[in-house]
């Protein structure tokens, strides 16, 4: 527990680092529903066109799946983060536009460690997907706090002075 200390003696009080745990878990659960879309679409796609056809697949797995994440990230885990003016519907879609330019970063990783596992180790893609989804998670969420659901980072992240 040495980092929760360490940010305790820097102004952080409790309530903020159990605010901050929940935030985080909230955006690995949205994070799986993104994961499981994306899974889906590989399978089926690998089954239906072949491994030949892998990186294409993903592609589409990226987009449908960081798109499934982002809507439940939005309903759950920041829900109430965003002022008013964050609540119309090009508000929406522009932080759809930033959460996918953001996850770009972290699908590089679950893609590159997909692709390695399976062709230099013959790991499944699946289980390469979710090693790099576990790899991408901290990128992922800071990206996201500063540049798509900035609020965020005003309120909870912040720490007491």
């Amino acid at each position: 527990m040495e980092v929760p200390g360490i940010m305790l003696r820097n102004g952080w009080n409790r309530a903020q680092l159990l605010a901050l745990a929940a935030r985080v878990l909230k955006f690995s659960l949205s994070g799986i529903v993104g994961f499981a879309v994306f899974e889906v679409i590989l399978i089926v796609g690998l089954q239906f066109y072949g491994i030949a056809k892998i990186l294409s697949i993903d592609i589409i797995a990226f987009i449908l799946g960081t798109t499934a994440s982002f809507l439940s990230n939005e309903a759950w885990t920041f829900r109430g983060t965003n002022r008013e003016e964050g609540r119309t519907a090009s508000a929406r879609v522009l932080r759809l536009a930033y959460f996918q330019i953001v996850s770009l970063g972290g699908n590089t990783i679950v893609i590159a460690c997909q692709i390695a596992l399976l062709l230099y180790l013959g790991i499944p893609a699946y289980i390469g997907t979710a090693f790099g989804g576990a790899l991408s998670l901290p990128l992922n969420y800071r990206l996201s706090t500063i540049l798509v659901w900035r609020d965020v980072r005003r309120t909870i992240m912040s720490p007491t002075k």
